[in-house]
């Protein structure tokens, strides 16, 4: 598959991109340059032919939700919805197969910490970036699936670790990210889905059983 890779400057984004380029065609892109031993390619993410082109001939998008926290709110609005709908737009226009949205459990944080949380809950973000745009951007790609532009899969994944010592009752290894992000590529699902993402530790306080039932998902950590 060849697969595009938004927000290039993210941790996770060029560690998905070192991890799925064994198996796939992998190109990164990004509003500003970053350095990269994969295919990068710069885009404003604008209604325009940069971004058409940006798109053509990708069998899946991988998009990330996360947006710099060096930057203004505003910018950071801007992202999850004027250029994510440009870009989804211009994918349905080429065609794209699938886009899997890479969101945040941090947008049902407002709830209590002593229970446990599935995706029939429904979100209950904080107002302000970054569970607010995490959110913004669910509702959009939920409404092109559910127009028939797009099949989409959310997955809702927990704080990264990206070390073993590390842990906490909302956290996702990055080895366990990587898992769900590949099974979503080529997982039988419909037009849309929302999917937990979190690894099985200690107090864990997301359910994964769809995740689990709809990929195959299974968290590292209890393989250990």
């Amino acid at each position: 598959m060849t697969l595009l890779l938004t927000t290039a400057r993210n941790r996770l984004a060029r560690h998905l991109a070192h991890a799925l380029a064994t198996r796939h065609r992998v190109v990164l892109t990004d509003t500003l340059p970053v350095r990269s031993r994969h295919r990068f390619v710069s885009c404003d993410l604008n209604h325009d032919a940069e971004t058409r082109l940006l798109v053509e001939g990708m069998d899946a998008i991988i998009w990330s939700g996360w947006t710099d926290p060096s930057e203004d709110a505003s910018s950071r609005l801007d992202r999850q919805t004027r250029c994510l709908y440009n870009l989804l737009w211009a994918a349905w226009e080429a065609g794209v197969a699938r886009v899997v949205q890479l969101s945040s459990l941090a947008v049902m944080d407002q709830y209590p910490a002593d229970v446990r949380i599935t995706e029939r809950w429904l979100p209950w973000p904080a107002a302000e970036p970054p569970t607010l745009t995490y959110r913004l951007g669910e509702i959009l790609c939920r409404e092109f699936a559910r127009e028939g532009k797009l099949q989409v899969v959310c997955l809702r994944l927990g704080a990264i670790l990206w070390s073993p010592e590390h842990s906490c009752a909302d956290g996702v290894t990055v080895q366990d990210a990587v898992e769900a992000v590949e099974r979503s590529l080529t997982a039988d699902l419909p037009a849309y889905s929302v999917l937990h993402i979190q690894s099985n530790l200690p107090g864990q306080r997301y359910g994964t059983e769809r995740a689990q039932r709809i990929l195959g998902f299974e968290s590292s950590w209890s393989r250990a």
